[in-house]
């Protein structure tokens, strides 16, 4: 990570161990969290953007490439016939 990065989110940490305590506000503390966000969105494009200009490591680009799939697995239908089990103890009426 980015020197920057690191310490926008050391500061983030920071902010919020003091708004637990009373000594910031809640828009400072959001504040800080928005500006954190967008480090790490910069962060992430940037390194998609230098992987994909220099794919002559084709080992690390393929490796970042499949660590982004994500594999879902299906749900079946509801076992039981009045519903779900979950569904126990919720019923309306």
């Amino acid at each position: 990570m980015r020197k920057d990065l690191v310490a926008e989110l050391r500061r983030k940490r920071k902010v919020y161990g003091m708004w637990k305590e009373g000594q910031a506000i809640w828009e400072e503390y959001r504040n800080v969290v928005k500006a954190c966000r967008d480090a790490t969105r910069k962060a992430k494009m940037h390194l998609a953007l230098n992987l994909a200009r220099d794919v002559k490591n084709k080992k690390g680009f393929f490796n970042y490439i499949s660590s982004k799939w994500k594999m879902r697995e299906n749900v079946g239908p509801c076992a039981e016939r009045g519903g779900c089990p979950g569904d126990r103890g919720y019923r309306e009426g």
